[in-house]
């Protein structure tokens, strides 16, 4: 009976004992990422991941959400808050950014594709630091391109590889069949924007090795830092077949010391979007009278919003040289005729600026300022464009 009893209170004190057993958490390195990548709280996140940097065998992760811990505690100050924190976190991350293994590197590529709002400039940081440290790391940045897992890290890399400002592995990378032909143009297009004249001599022997789109996007670069002799190239490459080689070439037009009038007209008719805006943009530069029908034919009818849009600098442009007389009683009376709410505010963006609103104070005999009303009161029903018209109509009050 006693050996019944006592099998019994073992059995309940297993049940209760059971019961009481706490169930697993978070882990540090959980917590430490939780913190820092979820909320910002880098202190805090610092306790944990320390903690899971002793604890793991991988330690990879903890390591790299450290460093950019130490970089945002001592760029936002939260390392000030406790006496002799600041020397301990600079002295940590000077040593953790020694170390910065290509692995780590790796991981952090991987986070900055995630795109963490205000620890972005950190990790930007973190990077050009390492590269400008140990400039061969810059090739573990260029192989990333190679690697889908790190598309979307692509802007931030972009604007990585700028901020360095090293040429040649870019150039260089351009001869690697292991990127496709959209990842070289967007190395050109970074060289380019480097804008060192040393490379030079790289890039015409890249040119030449080079496919046709990649060879037409290196002659507008070498154009830009100062082969001029490639002008005569660039206007060829306008009438290619390609449409990337076009907007290539017409990347340029803003580049040139004399306007290449014929083409940046004919440029605006061209079936690519992007061609055009160019165009657009060029004759911002370089106005001409001729051009005005044109890019009102845009601004109305263009099936790319975003050539549509670029207009409206072109066109106050053209009016501030007095190349457009008239242009605020052309496009007052086409309000009338435009359907589409994100035109009439495109309409009514150019009719604010100073020259257009002058004309139609000078233009007393359409009573331009009253037709305005008039449709602001009748017409208009999209409160966007009644907001935007009503500062245009307030304006034309105090002017």
């Amino acid at each position: 009976m006693t050996k019944y009893l006592l099998a019994a209170c073992a059995l309940i004190l297993l049940v209760l004992n059971a019961g009481c057993t706490d169930q697993l958490g978070p882990t540090p390195y959980e917590l430490g990422r939780d913190k820092l990548l979820g909320s910002a709280l880098t202190i805090q996140a610092i306790e944990h991941l320390r903690q899971s940097e002793e604890k793991r065998e991988r330690k990879i992760e903890p390591r790299g959400l450290l460093l950019i811990a130490y970089y945002n505690a001592l760029t936002t100050g939260d390392a000030g808050t406790v006496k002799g924190q600041s020397a301990e976190f600079r002295r940590e991350k000077e040593r953790r950014l020694n170390e910065l293994n290509n692995e780590e590197i790796a991981f952090l590529i991987d986070i900055l594709g995630q795109r963490h709002g205000v620890l972005q400039k950190d990790l930007f940081q973190i990077f050009i630091d390492k590269v400008a440290q140990s400039p061969e790391k810059i090739e573990i940045l260029i192989g990333a391109y190679s690697n889908e897992r790190y598309d979307k890290a692509h802007p931030e890399l972009n604007y990585i590889l700028k901020e360095i400002g090293l040429s040649q592995p870019i150039v260089d990378a351009l001869g690697n069949p292991e990127f496709s032909e959209a990842i070289k143009l967007n190395f050109v297009r970074i060289v380019g924007e480097i804008n060192d004249p040393n490379i030079i001599p790289k890039l015409e022997m890249q040119k030449q090795k080079s496919s046709g789109t990649v060879a037409a996007s290196i002659v507008s670069v070498l154009y830009q830092l100062g082969k001029k002799g490639y002008k005569s190239d660039i206007l060829v490459n306008l009438t290619s077949s390609d449409p990337t080689i076009r907007i290539s070439a017409a990347s340029t037009f803003s580049m040139f010391e004399e306007p290449a009038t014929k083409e940046m007209l004919a440029s605006l008719k061209d079936p690519t979007g992007q061609v055009r805006i160019h165009a657009v943009e060029a004759l911002t530069k370089f106005p001409t009278k001729d051009a005005v029908g044109m890019l009102l034919d845009i601004l109305y009818n263009d099936v790319d919003d975003s050539a549509k849009q670029s207009t409206i600098n072109a066109l106050v442009t053209h009016a501030e040289n007095g190349l457009a007389k008239g242009l605020a009683k052309i496009l007052v009376n086409q309000l009338y005729k435009t359907e589409v709410p994100k035109d009439r505010l495109r309409i009514i963006a150019i009719l604010r600026a100073e020259r257009l609103r002058r004309q139609i104070k000078a233009n007393p005999y359409d009573n331009l300022e009253f037709q305005l009303s008039e449709f602001f009161q009748e017409k208009e029903d999209n409160d966007m464009v009644k907001d935007q018209l009503s500062k245009l109509l307030n304006d034309l009050d105090a002017s």
